[in-house]
């Protein structure tokens, strides 16, 4: 690896992406630290949620990482039991969001102890919506699993990766390590056509789920992207391609909730109005208040041809 494309050690909030052009194999690693402060400090999440909610994070980052477009990509877990839910969202631009909403119950339901079903949508700017869905099993505990990164069966992480395998025909691995200061994750995939042919190892996928089993929490937690990469992968050519930053941004606004209450119809969004006078509303992503009195609402109806175009 040419030290021209080292990535700088103290960098962070950030997905970096690698090409093993032998092997046929692409990896991103993303390693979130004040996205995930800015996640956490608005509500008081429990631990395990805590924890969950930055790995989802991580996650929602890496599938990003995937895509072909212009646009964002929406992950939504929901427990059937209970109706715990995580929801994240990244786009193009590596702007992320994502909260928990954690039923009344005391104590709170256990995530991990929770069948449920994963929702990845992904939304282009232009182009049409798409929607997979993938059932999540209750993971094993951390007793069965160990301290290596292995995916216990019917988990979050054999989930996503079910995904790519029946949705996109892509073998994949995922692998996603949290601490209270930060999270890290890092997606491998065999590149589409590799394989067999030309200059490619054909049994380079194979060989890769071999390192892979090495690679323990600690590791991925504490070393830079482009040394583990060197160190997973000593004996192979390891391409640097790009970095991009990653930061928590919301993209609730003042007009979009206009629109909400537009498309509601004149008679039911003054129903909305309080004994104050106002609409009130607070965005659970990022904890912005807004407010329409009733008047301005009602001359949206009256004169609609002044309205606003949705941005």
């Amino acid at each position: 690896m040419p030290n021209s494309d080292l990535i700088s050690a103290r960098e962070t909030d950030q997905i970096a992406r690698f090409l093993l052009p032998e092997l046929g194999i692409r990896i991103a690693v993303a390693r979130i630290e004040s996205v995930q402060a800015e996640l956490l400090k608005r509500h008081s999440y429990p631990a395990e949620y805590r924890e969950e909610l930055s790995k989802f994070a991580c996650a929602s980052a890496l599938l990003c990482s995937t895509l072909k477009f212009e646009g964002r990509l929406l992950l939504q877990w929901r427990a059937k039991d209970s109706g715990a839910q995580l929801l994240c969202e990244c786009n193009h631009r590596g702007e992320i969001r994502g909260l928990a909403r954690i039923p009344d119950t005391s104590p709170p339901p256990s995530l991990r102890a929770s069948t449920g079903v994963l929702a990845i949508t992904l939304e282009p700017e232009k182009g049409e919506r798409y929607q997979g869905v993938v059932a999540v099993d209750a993971e094993m505990s951390d007793a069965e699993s160990g301290q290596k990164l292995h995916a216990s069966a019917g988990s979050l992480v054999t989930a996503l990766e079910s995904y790519f395998e029946r949705s996109e025909q892509i073998p994949t691995r995922i692998f996603l390590a949290h601490s209270e200061q930060h999270s890290v994750g890092m997606i491998a995939q065999r590149i589409p056509g590799e394989g067999g042919t030309g200059l490619v190892d054909e049994d380079g996928w194979n060989r890769a789920q071999h390192l892979f089993q090495t690679l323990h929490q600690e590791e991925l937690l504490a070393i830079e992207a482009n040394v583990l990469m060197g160190r997973l992968f000593s004996e192979e050519k390891v391409h640097v391609l790009k970095t991009q930053k990653l930061r928590f941004h919301c993209t609730c606004s003042k007009n979009r909730l206009k629109h909400v209450l537009i498309s509601l119809g004149a008679h039911e969004a003054m129903e909305c109005v309080q004994q104050d006078g106002f609409v009130s509303a607070i965005c659970e992503f990022c904890g912005s208040q807004y407010r329409f009195d009733a008047f301005e609402i009602g001359s949206w109806f009256a004169a609609p041809a002044q309205i606003e175009t949705k941005h």
